[in-house]
């Protein structure tokens, strides 16, 4: 890294011109008035350099100065304020010789304004700072009255709590494109300025959170698992509570260490792949062959038997090979293979943690969603194995680190401790800064005003006060830093001009490096290690680990951040390319491809950075990382769009375009999906192009509920694809037509275009394809009625899903399971199926198949009679939906399920009215397979409000539906028929309608359904006088209530029974 010239950094520039004189200096000698002006410049520039500030030029009678340069002060804002009022009460004693001289006094214009300039990077030089400070100060000048003192709005709220001032309207100033806002100084406030700064700093009022921590590490030792949340901004003492953890647990107990970082939230599995390198002591330059070696190594130990089970996936995810884990997921989809990824991963940490280990994961508010994921997984780890997972992060509520939070809350209460920091009291941060002051014997009566602007935040105390030595304070009073970004670059200018430079190339690299990285990039004279010794003695840098190479870490991001911020532009582009060709020519996964884009993006190498994006997205997208799949093809195409030069090859920006597609339909953003997909489909007219579009938008509209569209897409696709001869799509293609076409009730095409799909995958052994084809068949035949082949097709399909150990395909299976056992009458295990569906749905935050289960639950819970359970379930599912902004298709679901729960609470109308819109959704959606449910529903609230020809007509309706097929809902219709005929009074065809009825439902015996039946067949009976055959149909109805542990139904029923005088026999009811 050769020396530079010039810097970036925070300065506040003022400006101060004459008024008044113009006219006036006209009537004087030139030397006469030479001389009044050195009078004027020596008043002015005392102030100046008394407050720390240095001046520039003069520009005629104008003083342009400078605060900041060549050494920021932790309060310069402040000192360029203070200068400003003692230059015009200068010039007002001065004044006198003017008014001799000129016959009036003079007046004096000043603009201060505070931001981000570039100035020279070494002391002595000729300072001139280059930016648009300058000129937006002199504008400020303008606009000042005469003697008036104008502040930016940058300057005035850095003074806010030292000035009273009034702020200005908007101001047009020439040379600036956007209106500014200013203020005009009235006073200063009474008082001294408070300032800040650091060093390490003792605990103060953490003793109850300490004691929190250290309990869990005395569990840990135990043998019990744990999740620990630190939760606090930044500054408040979340690593220092872990440190004293780490320190206090000793070497019993293995503490690893990972960090999220900023500009890493889209690279797959950083932090992840973070701690498997710290475990393996593989550092992330080693040779591949050494790597491999000590995966290898750990794997014999960790599992002896099974090394082939993981080893492919984990040196997939290390860079090591990619071979093996791409021939072993060859044919399966993103899920798929996340899904093998997971569990490879999360039995890794299984056996690692076999003895008690921390996993430490510091800012966890910048985690990738690939990373989330995973740990989401390893939070089930706590409950079978020594593992803490202790995860540090600023309370972000929109940060994937929150809902990790919710899920262990949530799903793991027993494990789960949160830990919150907040700031310190008042007289607890003059504690501390007493402590700290002491021992760098500085004067303890500082601790007031340190306390003042640290607000509670111990490492701005720290800071505070470990800037103090180092600084001058105005006539030999050390004053305390005005702020946080002040305080920081104070510090830096303090450090030797070798020093900060290696510290400047680290934070090009990041908050955490390795020293074979920083050697690439930093070029100095002398030893490296001296300057990083250096940098740990004055607490910039601490040792992070020696061994498998030495790597450190800044103190706080916000110290990177403040170095980072001083390199010029032109600096940073060189030494990120350099970085850019040095982790080129290393072999890596997803992550190392997302680092390389990232470090070309900021070189602005155009071309690199659009391909490593969106490698580094089909990287993700392959691993089922969508969310860092999406940020990474976002990255790619706004590259693409406004460099079109570095977007060269059409293919590559088509495959972008296409998975960005892909990864919106995923993620449930349909909106965006839809415009996008439709876009492509507009520019791009090659055949190819154009069926792998349509295939897209198909899915995208079948989970919209739009079928018709859908089918549309589908067709057209299947068309284009035929002469490909690609089986996998072309299976694909017809999996979803067959999905499409069942739902439309079109069962002959859907069993058609399903075994077409299942001819392919077979064929080609497409494993996933099976699966997926498999609950197609399960569904076609579960609507169709045959509910034997839907058990038989739920069973294989789940079966398989837990053989591949895939989530989402367990999720989907187990509600295709609990469905048809709810419509047989097996409430016990639907239940158990539909609510591990809702804890794993929930857990991954998979929303559809979510709403799937959360219905299925509240049918069964309707069936027990727990009406008030069910409610509350539907109300979510509502508010999902609603959240989500999800297709008609989930608004009908919802709206179904909030007309079960209407019916069993006998609220008539309010059924009729749900179901209605239901119906209407569903018809927007082309859905037609609901269809015989919504019309049963409806004949049976009409039937309630005792309004007997709506009732039959919605009745009749589904007899007419089902009658191509399936008899799913015609026995409930005709139960409401022989209901409406023994109204009537024509008893024996009631009889024969519900006989009917009973005879349909052969299959379902035992269901909730077939109970019903039963219960009114019994009245019938009873009103022609046949009691004992009442008596028994009402035996047996109670018996079905009673195995379903439907308590309120057999409460019911009884009632009922004992209305009729055909109570079971010898029975009281209970």
């Amino acid at each position: 890294m050769a020396p530079v010239d010039a810097e970036r950094r925070l300065v506040t520039v003022l400006y101060a011109d004459l008024v008044g004189h113009t006219e006036l200096v006209t009537r004087l000698d030139p030397e006469d008035w030479r001389a009044l002006l050195q009078q004027y410049f020596a008043a002015m520039v005392q102030p100046i350099q008394r407050y720390g500030g240095t001046v520039e030029k003069f520009i005629g009678d104008a003083i342009f100065a400078v605060f900041g340069v060549p050494r920021a002060h932790e309060d310069d804002a402040a000192r360029a304020v203070r200068a400003a009022v003692e230059m015009r009460e200068a010039l007002e004693r001065l004044n006198p010789t003017f008014t001799q001289e000129l016959g009036v006094p003079l007046g004096l214009r000043i603009g201060i304004a505070t931001g981000e300039a570039v100035t020279p990077a070494e002391a002595g030089e000729d300072r001139l700072v280059v930016g648009d400070l300058t000129t937006l100060a002199e504008r400020l000048q303008r606009a000042a009255p005469p003697n008036g003192i104008v502040l930016s709005e940058r300057t005035h709220a850095l003074v806010a709590t030292l000035v009273e001032g009034e702020l200005l309207g908007p101001l047009e100033l020439k040379g600036f494109l956007e209106m500014q806002r200013a203020a005009l100084l009235r006073r200063l406030l009474p008082g001294t300025q408070p300032a800040g700064a650091g060093l390490t700093a003792p605990l103060v009022n953490r003793e109850r959170e300490l004691a929190d921590l250290l309990t869990a590490g005395e569990r840990l030792r135990s043998g019990q698992g744990g999740i620990v949340f630190l939760i606090g901004e930044a500054g408040l003492g979340k690593s220092r509570l872990a440190a004293e953890l780490r320190d206090r647990l000793g070497p019993g107990v293995r503490f690893l260490v990972g960090r999220c970082h900023e500009f890493t939230q889209s690279i797959s599995h950083g932090v992840v792949l973070e701690l498997l390198r710290v475990y393996l002591e593989i550092g992330e330059l080693d040779p591949p062959g050494n790597a491999r070696q000590q995966l290898a190594a750990a794997l014999q130990r960790l599992f002896p038997t099974a090394v082939e089970e993981v080893q492919p996936a984990l040196e997939h995810l290390l860079g090591l090979d990619t071979t093996a884990f791409a021939e072993r997921t060859r044919g399966l989809g993103p899920e798929d293979v996340r899904s093998d990824l997971l569990r490879a991963v999360t039995a890794f940490w299984e056996r690692a943690a076999e003895s008690p280990t921390v996993l430490l994961v510091e800012d966890l508010h910048w985690v990738d969603a690939a990373s989330a994921s995973i740990l989401t997984r390893l939070l089930d780890l706590t409950d079978r194995v020594p593992l803490m997972l202790l995860c540090a992060f600023r309370p972000e509520r929109r940060s994937l680190a929150w809902d990790l939070r919710v899920i262990g809350e949530r799903d793991y209460p027993h494990r789960y401790q949160e830990i919150r920091l907040g700031p310190l009291s008042p007289d607890e941060t003059e504690r501390l800064a007493a402590v700290l002051l002491e021992r760098l014997t500085l004067p303890v009566d500082l601790k007031v005003s340190v306390a003042r602007r640290a607000e509670g935040n111990p490492l701005y105390v720290e800071e505070v006060v470990r800037s103090l030595p180092q600084q001058s304070g105005v006539a030999g009073v050390a004053r305390v830093p005005d702020t946080l970004q002040g305080v920081l670059q104070a510090r830096l200018d303090a450090l030797p001009q070798p020093t900060r430079r290696v510290l400047q190339a680290a934070s090009v690299i990041g908050r955490t490096f390795p020293l074979r990285l920083l050697q690439v990039v930093v070029e100095i004279n002398g030893d490296l290690q001296a300057h990083l010794s250096e940098l740990q003695r004055r607490d910039f840098l601490r040792e992070v680990q020696r061994i498998p190479e030495p790597s450190f870490a800044f103190k706080h991001v916000l110290l990177q951040e403040a170095a980072y911020q001083t390199l010029l532009r032109k600096e940073r582009r060189g030494l990120h390319l350099r970085l850019a060709r040095t982790l080129e020519e290393e072999a890596g996964g997803s992550g190392t491809l997302a680092l390389l884009g990232h470090h070309y993006r900021q070189a602005e190498v155009w071309d690199k950075a659009f391909q490593y994006a969106v490698r580094a997205g089909d990287a993700a997208l392959f691993l089922g990382g969508m969310r860092d799949a999406l940020d990474q093809y976002d990255i790619a195409l706004t590259i693409a769009a406004e460099r079109p030069d570095a977007a060269a090859d059409p293919a590559l920006l088509f495959r972008a375009q296409l998975a960005r597609g892909e990864a919106l339909v995923f993620l449930g953003q349909y909106d965006d999906a839809e415009r996008h997909l439709s876009a492509l489909l507009t520019r791009y007219r090659a055949p190819q192009a154009q069926a792998q579009i349509d295939r897209g938008l198909g899915r995208l509209r079948s989970l919209q509920g739009d079928l018709r569209q859908a089918r549309r897409h589908l067709e057209r696709a299947l068309r284009l694809l035929e002469a490909n001869g690609d089986p996998q799509e072309r299976a694909g293609a017809h999996r979803d037509l067959a999905h499409v076409l069942e739902m439309k009730r079109d069962y002959a095409g859907a069993l058609d275009h399903a075994g077409r799909a299942l001819t392919l995958a077979e064929a080609h052994a497409l494993r996933t394809q099976l699966r997926e084809v498999r609950r197609i068949l399960f569904s076609i035949h579960f609507y169709a009625g045959d509910l034997a082949q839907s058990v038989r097709y739920a069973e294989e399909t789940l079966t398989q899903a837990l053989e591949d150990n895939d989530p989402l395909a367990i999720s989907r299976s187990r509600i295709d399971l609990a469905n048809v056992l709810l419509y047989k009458g097996d409430l016990g295990e639907a239940l158990r199926q539909a609510g591990e569906a809702v804890e794993l749905s929930g857990r991954l935050r998979l929303d559809v198949p979510l709403i799937l289960a959360q219905t299925t639950l509240a049918q069964i819970y309707v069936e027990q009679g727990r009406v008030d359970e069910a409610a509350e379930i539907i109300h979510a599912v509502q508010d999902l939906v609603q959240r989500r902004r999800l297709g008609p298709r989930w608004h009908a679901a919802a709206l179904r399920g909030r007309a079960l729960v209407a019916l069993a609470r006998g609220e008539w109308a309010a059924a009729v009215e749900h179901l209605e819109k239901a119906k209407a959704q569903d018809e927007r959606a082309g859905i037609a397979r609901n269809l015989p449910k919504i019309h049963r529903l409806l004949a049976e609230a009409y039937l309630g409000l005792e309004d007997y020809p709506a009732a039959r007509t919605h009745a009749r309706a589904v007899k007419r539906l089902e009658r191509g097929g399936g008899s799913i809902e015609t026995p409930g219709a005709l139960r409401v028929l022989g209901r409406i005929a023994r109204e009537r009074g024509t008893a024996k065809r009631a009889a024969a309608l519900l006989e009917e009825s009973r005879s349909l439902m052969a299959p379902r015996r035992g269901s909730g359904e077939y109970a019903r039946t039963l219960v009114e067949l019994a009245r019938t009976a009873a009103g022609m006088g046949r009691r004992e055959e009442a008596r028994r149909l009402m035996e047996e109805s109670l018996a079905i209530y009673r195995r379903l542990e439907a308590p309120p139904l057999v409460e019911v029923t009884e009632q009922l029974a004992g209305r009729l005088n055909v109570k079971e026999e010898g029975g009281d009811g209970s």
